[in-house]
């Protein structure tokens, strides 16, 4: 079997925010149909646009629901026009072309206030997607690897009173001293003040080790630990059990392509396989065995053998990025 390479970048998955262009829509307009590109004063043009352009700053205040917000919204653009409709009918037509171009700046505060509500309780989400390790710093500069096939998400609008983070996959954490800070799982939560530790969910498993400093992990529903360095728990559907003490590198093997296992069953080892070079392997009959070795994710045939070889398995390719694993 021939030496398989992939290439990748550690890329963040973003999405364009839809709201932009229509904000963009609605400077253009109070630009262009209110007539301030054509006012015949430049200075008081330059102020009608600053204050277009300033509405994209406007942010709606906590106080209001998001439905107070959208009624005081639809309010204000229907005065608005209103209003344009009114003066077309006056005859001095400098005043009705001041009053349009307030009506068109009214108009796009509101919407644009709306918008801004709208999307504040939108988290950021981050992801590494399969053969990928993304690092990123959080809104108070602590530092986050995200492990193949994870994601994070959190609120920066909160963060400096509310340093939490949703985390599915694995990662490590390099926190800044300061408050609180939490990373929720599905299986549970790990707590800490500023220290570095590894957080790994998988199959409803979650696995904390801790590399510095103390972390407090709590599984969901039952009860809580806490970690000094060199301490690793696991927790599961049961709860947490005891912590044991290791000898832990200054940092998770992963971070540097080495990946290490110690009893792990076979088909977990399988997956983390697939998520580093992204192809799909087939290990049917083998879900009561567990493994112990490691792998690089640089070569996929060198992985592969040191899976096969100590388990006694064969490798079939079924097609390109499609293997079996099978007993010999």
């Amino acid at each position: 079997m021939g030496c398989i390479s992939f290439e990748s970048e550690n890329t963040v998955m973003s999405q364009q925010n839809p709201q932009d262009e229509l904000l963009a829509q609605l400077q253009r307009q109070a630009w262009d149909d209110g007539g301030i590109k054509s006012w015949e004063n430049p200075d008081e043009a330059a102020d009608l646009q600053k204050i277009a352009l300033a509405a994209t700053q406007l942010r709606v205040p906590a106080t209001l629901s998001r439905e107070e917000a959208w009624q005081r919204t639809l309010q204000r653009i229907e005065a608005s026009e209103s209003v344009g409709t009114k003066v077309r009918s006056m005859r001095f037509p400098m005043y009705a072309r001041v009053l349009s171009v307030a009506a068109s700046v009214a108009a796009l505060i509101g919407a644009v206030v709306l918008f801004n509500f709208l999307n504040a309780e939108k988290p950021t989400t981050i992801m590494a997607a399969s053969g990928e390790r993304v690092p990123m710093y959080l809104p108070d500069s602590s530092f986050v690897t995200l492990n193949a096939g994870s994601s994070i998400s959190f609120d920066k609008g909160s963060w400096d009173s509310d340093r939490k983070v949703e985390l599915e996959g694995e990662a490590f954490f390099d926190v800044k001293s300061g408050s609180r800070f939490v990373v929720k799982t599905a299986s549970g939560s790990v707590e800490v003040m500023g220290t570095e530790f590894n957080v790994r969910i998988r199959d409803g498993r979650m696995a904390v080790a801790c590399y510095e400093g103390s972390v407090k992990v709590t599984a969901t529903g039952k009860g809580f630990v806490v970690l000094k360095q060199g301490e690793v728990v696991e927790t599961d559907a049961s709860g947490a059990v005891a912590p044991r003490s290791e000898e832990l590198p200054s940092q998770p093997e992963w971070i540097s392509g080495r990946f290490v296992f110690d009893h792990e069953p076979f088909p977990a080892v399988v997956a983390e396989l697939e998520r580093q070079f992204k192809v799909r392997v087939e290990a049917k009959g083998m879900d009561q065995r567990t493994y112990s070795g490691s792998f690089y994710n640089d070569d996929l045939t060198t992985a592969l053998q040191r899976l096969c070889e100590p388990m006694g398995l064969t490798i079939q390719e079924l097609e390109p990025g499609h293997y079996r694993l099978a007993p010999k």
